[in-house]
């Protein structure tokens, strides 16, 4: 099973971080409107144990001059295990692509499981230095960026480019902020949508 190292930064504005992007010979991947959905039995088994059973879908937003998406929808199914102790979010991670969103929720609803979230994020995706940068809009939560590479070291380097170093790190997941929100206004946990 692979490894998830992340930093993850709260922010006011992403126009900023864009620009010192492209300041900084960033590359530009695209942008995409997910849909993810969090699955766990009806104990609460995966939560409680700090683990996570997402299926997400995700549809292309950028538009060629044609008016047409660039791009296709792509629908993937992640497990994500415990983090481990860190300033950094390090967690076990596995992740493939489905063609069917809807077969595999069924495929979990017979196994057991439940939805227990619904949310949509829109999320722009940049490459830089060997890390992945992904600059994200959730409603209620706001505005974040995700700095995802394949060391501490290298996540740490790539912050300092784009001017975040000393921006406080954010470690608990969007999940997890928005069963909290949620439950703190006592909101029905129905879908979460801009």
């Amino acid at each position: 099973m692979a490894l998830e190292i992340e930093a993850k930064f709260r922010l006011a504005d992403l126009e900023p971080l864009r620009q010192r992007l492209r300041e900084c010979g960033a590359r530009r991947l695209g942008a995409v409107l997910e849909t993810n959905q969090y699955f766990d039995f009806p104990s609460g088994k995966l939560r409680s144990g700090d683990r996570g059973l997402r299926l997400r879908v995700a549809e292309p937003t950028d538009v060629a001059p044609a008016g047409k998406p660039v791009g296709s929808s792509e629908v993937r199914v992640t497990y994500k295990g415990p983090r481990h102790a860190g300033a950094m979010k390090v967690r076990e991670e596995l992740e493939f692509r489905v063609d069917d969103a809807s077969a595999v929720a069924e495929v979990f609803r017979a196994l057991g499981l439940t939805a227990t979230l619904a949310f949509q994020k829109r999320r722009e995706s940049w490459e830089l230095d060997g890390c992945r940068v992904e600059l994200d809009e959730l409603p209620i939560l706001g505005r974040f960026m995700e700095i995802e590479g394949p060391s501490g070291q290298a996540i740490a380097a790539v912050a300092e480019r784009l001017q975040a170093a000393d921006l406080p790190m954010e470690q608990t997941p969007y999940s997890i902020m928005l069963h909290e929100h949620i439950r703190r206004a006592g909101l029905p946990a129905g879908p979460i949508t801009f």
